[in-house]
């Protein structure tokens, strides 16, 4: 349910809802095999929705005054952990190793749904508090 994702802050619960339906959209229509044409456009989409996502937190975090905090320090290592992970996955689409499909799916689904309910849970929690103090 989108609910478990929601952080209190609107453009970034937006894009959660957004991010959700993209998920299980390619999740319907994937499989563990693949074919590498659907890989790049997984890898597309998602690396677009990331690259707007993060700067919609950097924006937040800055306006909530939290750009130094360590909370975000953190969270920005989990953001450069994902782009490492993609451009890995991108290599392993172009040289056609096999497993690549499936291994995306998995840490698709899995670093993405830890990642909204619980790094952008506290991030939310923060950036709410400093709002509503």
């Amino acid at each position: 349910m989108i609910v478990h994702y929601l952080t209190g802050v609107e453009r970034i619960d937006q894009e959660h809802i957004q991010l959700v339906r993209t998920l299980n959209e390619h999740f319907a229509r994937s499989n563990p095999d693949m074919n590498l044409s659907t890989v790049f456009t997984m890898l597309a989409d998602f690396n677009a929705y990331a690259l707007t996502h993060f700067a919609t937190e950097a924006q937040e975090t800055h306006t909530a005054g939290l750009e130094n905090s360590v909370l975000w320090q953190m969270h920005q290592g989990e953001h450069e952990y994902y782009q490492k992970r993609m451009q890995e996955f991108q290599g392993q689409a172009q040289g056609d190793c096999p497993g690549t499909a499936e291994h995306l799916r998995t840490f698709m689904h899995y670093w993405w749904l830890n990642h909204l309910c619980d790094a952008d849970q506290k991030l939310g929690r923060a950036i709410m508090a400093m709002r509503h103090p």
